[in-house]
């Protein structure tokens, strides 16, 4: 999981999500998949006992805390087109709608922002 103030980022590494979460109660949470990833997270918090970050993780989605990069894609394609989509990949909404780079091969893992001012040239970046 990665976190963001706007102004900088960090990643949270498994070791360190519970106490995370349970120091960001209040938080909201964007995730790529948030079907998917939220049972992701529930599971490493079961399997480490910390029932009390499983708690603040239940939370989150019990108060609407949570919102889908995959499910806003969907709907702002549904609205400008006025049919059915289909969810995408984290590269494609990528290409679309964000300027960065990607560092290595895999989009989930490794990427480098990318100055407002200097957009990438996408097609030797990351292939689209």
């Amino acid at each position: 999981m990665t976190a963001s103030t706007g102004e900088a980022s960090a990643a949270i590494g498994p070791e360190r999500l519970a106490d995370f979460l349970r120091a960001h109660t209040r938080r909201s949470f964007v995730k790529f998949d948030a079907a998917s990833g939220y049972w992701v997270v529930a599971r490493h918090l079961a399997d480490l006992g910390r029932g009390d970050a499983a708690d603040a993780w239940r939370a989150v989605v019990d108060d609407g805390r949570i919102g889908c990069v995959v499910l806003l894609d969907m709907l702002v394609r549904l609205a400008e087109a006025d049919a059915p989509p289909t969810p995408r990949d984290l590269k494609t909404l990528i290409c679309e709608y964000v300027d960065i780079r990607l560092v290595g091969r895999d989009p989930a893992i490794a990427i480098s922002l990318v100055g407002r001012r200097s957009r990438p040239r996408r097609s030797q970046d990351i292939g689209c």
